[in-house]
């Protein structure tokens, strides 16, 4: 890329590209996280474990099957969310919709799980007994897309 500069007492006005060659044209790629499961995941078959994320919490991790549409109204979500084909559900920029105790977790953060990086979008009776844990949005219980 060609710019056309104007400075003005050392200092950059204005930058406008008055030419452009293209090299090499781009390619679509898709960028999956998470999706791995390398065997200390969170899965069907264990119903609940206990996972370290990266600064050594330890979290008690469960699996919920529920409609997710009502909770994915915050967060700017509008009601919109989809299945990985492991199972979880994630928001639109393919975080896990994870409930958690909103005290140590406030709604729309940004946490980490076995599964990958997730958001908090919900809570439930099981944040008073373990205030670390998290409960896993997935489609295992009914796989019906939902």
């Amino acid at each position: 890329v060609t710019y056309e500069i104007e400075v003005k007492e050392g200092i950059e006005i204005t930058r406008i590209a008055i030419a452009s060659i293209v090299t090499r044209q781009p390619t679509q790629q898709t960028e999956a996280i998470g999706i791995r499961n390398d065997g200390a995941g969170l899965t069907q078959s264990k119903g609940a474990q206990y996972w370290i994320d990266s600064k050594g919490v330890s979290h008690r991790e469960t699996y919920y099957d529920l409609n997710m549409k009502l909770v994915m109204q915050s967060c700017g979500q509008g009601g919109y969310y989809t299945v990985r084909p492991d199972g979880a559900k994630v928001d639109a920029n393919g975080y896990i919709i994870v409930a958690a105790n909103y005290g140590n977790y406030p709604k729309c953060s940004i946490v980490e799980t076995s599964l990958g990086p997730a958001k908090v979008y919900d809570t439930g009776g099981f944040a008073a007994k373990h205030p670390t844990g998290f409960d896993l949005a997935t489609d295992w219980s009914n796989p019906d897309g939902i």
